[in-house]
């Protein structure tokens, strides 16, 4: 009788097993797509209070010190790119306030409302099947996920695009005057925001032209004619201050990002792998290259069927590759959006779940990477910042500097070009971030007693 029961008891047991394992498996497919954004969420949280980096800190400072009109009188005339980010960041700090999280959550947002919109574009282009699949690569692309993290514009023009790209295939389906006007409204929002989206737009409205879909052009057109006529005074005199910076400071054009076979390869290796490098590399380059080869094959196959999707994953890059021969912006991280046509066209290309999986979790996995271990993170001001004692004399390259004054509004940097030995003070600090830049080297003439590295932040301690 005991064995009886033991069996019976092990059977009731398998049982609840099983109906426990069915229940969960319903769930999960009830609610995938919540869980989905959830996880994205979530994995853009770890480490969003890390240090922020010189870019991020000159964001801060400007909507902190101007106002709404002296951003756009003041600021964006001697900056590179349009005002509606700052516009809109002023808003957003007057609530949020000016802390690393409250800079970044914006950035955070976009990229997840972009990864819906990417949802209920892979509807139209793919199928309801692998529409979760579209948004999960886009959501978990490492790179995406790094610029998710980043209090800059980037993301706000990739959240818009993903947005003017899902009117752009729902007006083809059900043409309609309000989504010619969305799509219109949106593209022109983007190149407001950044200047590179123009490429982008030039996609669309190249399809646009193709598939005589006439109407359509015309509203996009005449939205981009008035915004390009509104920003172009703003436009004109960035153009005029660019060129000064360029030829006053030749070393420039390459960290804008010259044409180099080395900076076109970036494109695809940084789409798949995002920011990250480690040691050996040997292995780094062997593990992103057989990496490589799996995803831009599948995305390929993608593209066999989407042939819009290639016109707008192409079109752009080419436009931006002629463009940088007169003036140099071919950097990957400028054409991340990009990854809105690359990441349903890599859906549309995945044939079963297991390679679904596959590339999801590898995906995951490099975002791992560097949202979990610190040595991949952006520079370390904040820790450089608070290992300088108070009241000591700072040198450095002043408008470099906004990241340090972020952590230690009290120290006063002085301009590194004014340092002489006869003149110099007994003690004194130097970061060298962007002298090389400058062409600036000052310190030949000076011994330095201590060195330290902040993940790229050097900071000098001299005595002489």
């Amino acid at each position: 009788m005991t064995g009886g029961n033991d069996r019976n008891d092990k059977r009731a047991i398998d049982f609840n097993n099983r109906a426990m394992k069915q229940y969960l498996i319903l769930l999960i497919s009830k609610y995938r797509i919540q869980l989905l954004f959830f996880s994205a969420f979530f994995i853009r949280l770890i480490g969003l209070n890390q240090s922020v980096w010189l870019d991020e800190a000159t964001t801060a400072r400007v909507v902190k010190e101007y106002t709404l009109v002296e951003l756009v009188r003041q600021f964006a005339p001697f900056d590179f790119h349009p005002p509606l980010y700052y516009l809109f960041m002023k808003t957003w700090t007057t609530i949020a306030g000016y802390s690393e999280i409250a800079l970044r959550l914006p950035s955070v947002v976009f990229s997840l409302v972009a990864g819906y919109f990417i949802y209920k574009t892979a509807l139209y282009v793919v199928d309801k099947k692998k529409a979760p699949l579209a948004s999960a690569l886009f959501l978990f692309n490492p790179l995406i996920v790094y610029y998710s993290q980043e209090a800059r514009m980037y993301m706000f023009a990739v959240c818009l695009l993903s947005m003017a790209t899902y009117y752009f295939f729902a007006d083809e389906r059900m043409p309609q005057l309000k989504t010619k006007i969305y799509l219109g409204l949106l593209l022109s929002a983007s190149f407001a925001v950044f200047y590179g989206s123009i490429f982008y737009m030039s996609g669309i409205l190249l399809l646009l032209l193709l598939r005589r879909r006439y109407r359509a052009l015309f509203v996009v057109s005449l939205c981009t004619v008035i915004m390009v006529l509104l920003l172009s005074p703003l436009t004109i005199s960035q153009f005029i201050h660019s060129r000064t910076a360029l030829s006053s400071v030749s070393t420039w054009s390459s960290v804008l990002g010259t044409v180099t076979i080395k900076n076109i390869l970036l494109i695809p290796l940084k789409f798949i792998v995002g920011r990250i490098s480690f040691e050996p590399k040997w292995f780094y380059w062997l593990l992103s290259g057989i990496w490589g080869v799996i995803v831009w094959f599948m995305v390929v196959k993608g593209f066999v069927v989407q042939k819009k999707l290639l016109v707008l994953s192409t079109i752009p890059l080419l436009l931006g590759i002629l463009f940088s021969f007169f003036s140099p912006l071919l950097s990957y991280f400028r054409f991340i959006y990009l990854l809105i046509p690359i990441s349903i066209s890599l859906a549309s290309g995945i044939s079963g779940k297991k390679s679904a999986y596959g590339i999801v979790l590898g995906f995951i996995f490099f975002s791992g990477l560097y949202v979990c271990f610190p040595r991949f993170h952006r520079e370390d001001w904040k820790s450089a910042a608070q290992a300088i004692p108070a009241h000591t004399v700072v040198y450095g390259v002043p408008s470099s500097m906004d990241a340090l004054t972020y952590y230690r509004p009290d120290i006063q940097v002085k301009d590194i070009r004014t340092l002489q030995k006869r003149t110099a003070p007994k003690t004194f600090i130097v970061f060298p971030y962007t002298t090389d830049i400058y062409g600036i080297n000052t310190m030949k003439e000076f011994a330095v007693t201590q060195y330290q590295d902040y993940r790229g932040v050097i900071v000098m301690y001299i005595s002489h």
